[in-house]
């Protein structure tokens, strides 16, 4: 389960998607890709490859991404906050981006 929150914001109140992989399906927009970006990065939304041509104003907005989840049998849980919804983009490629 993936999660996006303002930081103000109980990520209860923000959105959520379902990301399942192998095959890519759920609730995700962007499945396959997402699939894509966590398996390069073995399965951990923190080690996704910065997506370089991503430019992002300075604007202080902060948003939370939460990620729970199993990945080749391992639990994943990840939670960070970014400075703004681009920086998180920038950050994690399409993996929150739904």
């Amino acid at each position: 389960m993936l999660a996006v929150a303002d930081d103000n914001q109980d990520l209860l109140a923000g959105r959520y998607a379902v990301l399942r992989c192998d095959p890519p399906g759920g609730t995700h927009r962007k499945a396959t890709k997402a699939c894509e970006a966590l398996e390069a990065a073995g399965g951990n939304p923190a080690d996704v490859a910065r997506d370089r041509r991503r430019t992002c104003t300075t604007e202080y907005k902060p948003v939370k991404a939460f990620a729970v989840g199993t990945w080749n049998g391992e639990d994943i849980i990840f939670e960070h906050t970014y400075g703004n919804f681009c920086a998180m983009l920038a950050a994690t490629g399409p993996v929150f981006d739904f």
